[in-house]
């Protein structure tokens, strides 16, 4: 929902982007291809970013350009979070939602800005929405948050999700406090060691639809599948939880608010065992299929990993119970997903490879089409779940060739070897070259993976050639670290 931000936030944030995701240094000119913004523009914006966004700074050097530099104690959610504060838009759309029936005067003495900016930013976020096929917007005067109710708590537990921790919601520390421990008290009755879905999911679930239960908004729950849940009926009968509830939110705890809360997680299309998915598959020919297909899917990955799976079940379990609640564009600015098939082939590229060329052949269902986030969200589904995944990966694959070229003095070529051997994290073999002419070092090239040679005058048909001068540097070994990368 980037579209949501005003022109030059918009810009702000992808300047940002581009700096973090780039990691090194980027000269005006490379900053202002990437992100399509004129210079003049980027000048202008760099010192306001550094203002802003303090304690993120964007250093300049006269010969390198620019590079984003940010303490280690904070992450890049840390922009997205500054964003939201300084956006009137998600201001607007937070106040409506959590201040039902509001006029556009109070928006303006709460957020202490104009009538006439809150109007703009109103139609603006009903635009959004249209366009994003949303079936929600803003009414007037009164304003509300209307429309699908799905929808709405959806988007709002997102954009409460990445703007806040559950410490600093507007929402009472307090009263979620109670709700975990009161969920934990629960579940320490039932075989499951974990909540079936993270707590703090649970507890971001909580703020949302008890404020808009407080509005007075409910879901239209048809089937009402929760109800026959056992862990629904240990809730019900939380005495004690109920009466610090109804105290604390000014709503009953009863069914109907229970299962509300609930619906997502104790319904018959999320499953907390695989022995539970496997028996609601025995009459769902469908659901078959999806186990059938997700278990070929990892059989085909290990085959061509030449490792094995002992994590099938819980891998099946998660991609089938994340599939319909998760999977797809569920963000409003910062997907935490967003770079991990990047960020994975950088390190361990051939993993990568394999589990990306496997799972195109996978399909949830027969309209199913992979786009960036659902090829990321379930890629780390499948690495986090998989259990010895990345050693087992590691410890398969062949070592790589490495030819020390015959140019070469003899006792240069030695050091050289005896500085790679004592790298064992290279995970490659060394060998000095034979070769007594020419001829005979192109012959014995071919049989190498990487060739690393003492003059940059070798004129070789051959794909990775790297140049090392007669004390490496620590570029140098960089450099040799990425080829063997992208290689493996």
């Amino acid at each position: 929902m980037q579209r949501l931000l005003r022109t030059t936030t918009s810009r702000q944030l992808t300047i940002l982007e581009t700096l973090y995701e780039t990691e090194d240094w980027l000269t005006l000119s490379q900053l202002a291809n990437l992100t399509n913004f004129p210079i003049r523009t980027i000048q202008h914006l760099i010192p306001i970013l550094n203002e802003q966004f303090h304690p993120f700074t964007i250093q300049h050097h006269s010969s390198l350009g620019y590079k984003l530099f940010m303490p280690q104690y904070l992450g890049f959610e840390y922009v997205y979070e500054k964003i939201f504060d300084n956006s009137h838009e998600f201001s607007v759309l937070e106040a409506v939602f959590f201040n039902n029936a509001i006029s556009t005067e109070q928006l303006s003495d709460l957020l202490f800005i104009s009538p006439a900016t809150v109007n703009r930013a109103i139609k603006a976020i009903n635009t959004v929405f249209k366009e994003k096929n949303l079936d929600i917007k803003i009414t007037n005067f009164n304003h509300q948050l209307i429309g699908n109710e799905l929808a709405i708590r959806n988007t709002m537990y997102q954009y409460l999700k990445e703007k806040y921790s559950l410490q600093t919601s507007p929402f009472p520390f307090e009263q979620i406090l109670a709700y975990q421990n009161m969920l934990n008290d629960v579940l320490s009755y039932t075989n499951l060691q974990r909540p079936y879905a993270e707590l703090e999911l649970l507890s971001q679930i909580f703020v949302v639809v008890i404020t808009r239960e407080k509005a007075g908004f409910s879901r239209d729950l048809t089937d009402h599948t929760a109800l026959n849940n056992p862990i629904f009926h240990l809730l019900t009968a939380h005495k004690e939880y109920g009466a610090y509830f109804a105290r604390t939110t000014k709503l009953i705890w009863d069914p109907r608010i229970i299962e509300q809360l609930s619906a997502p997680f104790l319904n018959i299309h999320y499953f907390q065992h695989f022995s539970s998915l496997q028996k609601a598959a025995q009459n769902d020919p469908k659901l078959q299929k999806q186990i059938d297909d997700i278990a070929v899917l990892i059989d085909n990955i290990s085959q061509e990993l030449g490792i094995t799976c002992d994590s099938l079940e819980k891998i099946t379990l998660t991609l089938i119970n994340h599939y319909p609640l998760f999977i797809g564009e569920n963000h409003i600015l910062f997907n935490p997903r967003k770079e991990m098939l990047a960020n994975l082939s950088t390190d361990y590229p051939r993993l990568t490879r394999v589990i990306v060329d496997k799972i195109h052949d996978f399909s949830f269902t027969p309209t199913f089409k992979w786009d960036s986030d659902s090829l990321n969200e379930s890629i780390f589904i499948i690495v986090t779940n998989w259990k010895h995944l990345i050693p087992q990966a590691i410890a398969i694959a062949k070592p790589l060739k490495v030819l020390l070229a015959c140019t070469y003095e003899i006792g240069h070529a030695h050091i050289i070897k005896e500085m790679i051997v004592a790298r064992p994290n290279l995970h490659i073999n060394c060998d000095i070259s034979v070769g007594t002419t020419f001829q005979q070092f192109i012959d014995e090239s071919k049989a190498y993976d990487i060739i690393i040679c003492n003059s940059d005058k070798l004129i070789l048909d051959h794909p990775n050639i790297l140049y090392f001068p007669p004390i490496p540097r620590k570029r140098d070994w960089v450099a040799l670290a990425d080829m063997i990368k992208k290689n493996q």
